[in-house]
């Protein structure tokens, strides 16, 4: 182990002790320091800024490699044009909504299966006031519309390579939850029908 990361659990064990002085209110002191002390950091793009809400390692990671991990995807949406709705199915903690919604006149749809990394895409979309640009839905696509096991690599915010329908060997699977699938055609059709008319 590293002399910093010795530094660190040193100063973990101090803090726990300290807010252990506070007795039956410890528990408070707790999620309020775990609650203020989560970061938000700011990204700069060439259509503005965007703040990410990270309360983890992985969050942080996603939200300061957002122009270099898949800069081709970055690409791509810079060419979309003006009007457009872009389907963002997989959003994960919604680096690439978020970055979309910058642009003019452009309807974000982000879809993320994943319970921790939806709560997060939520909180990223309050922090950069984008409500109205990016509708977030907790559901998969598949060829049929049901209901079917979502099995996790990870409970923590920010993973990915979560699978639908059944494990897959390869993976460290750690949770397996209940997720709605739709065929992609008959949720356009319900999506259109519903919101063609807000």
């Amino acid at each position: 182990m590293s002399v910093k990361r010795q530094a660190f659990d040193a100063a973990v064990k101090l803090l726990k002790a300290g807010i252990g002085l506070a007795g039956s209110r410890a528990d408070l002191v707790s999620a309020t320091l775990a609650e203020r002390l989560t970061p938000s950091i700011v990204a700069d793009t060439k259509f503005g800024r965007l703040w990410f809400f990270c309360p983890g390692s992985t969050p942080l990671w996603r939200a300061q490699t957002l122009s270099s991990k898949e800069p081709e995807t970055i690409e791509w949406i810079d060419r979309f044009g003006q009007g457009s709705v872009f389907w963002d199915i997989g959003a994960n903690v919604g680096l690439y909504s978020l970055y979309a919604a910058l642009r003019p006149n452009m309807t974000v749809l982000a879809f993320e299966p994943a319970a921790p990394n939806f709560y997060v895409l939520n909180k990223n979309i309050e922090l950069n006031r984008v409500e109205g640009k990016v509708r977030a839905f907790s559901l998969a696509f598949s060829d049929t519309t049901r209901l079917d096991s979502l099995f996790l690599t990870s409970s923590e915010c920010g993973t990915a390579l979560h699978r639908l329908g059944q494990a897959k060997d390869w993976l460290a699977l750690v949770a397996k939850r209940r997720a709605a699938l739709f065929d992609k055609t008959e949720y356009a059709s319900i999506y259109n029908h519903i919101f063609a008319r807000s």
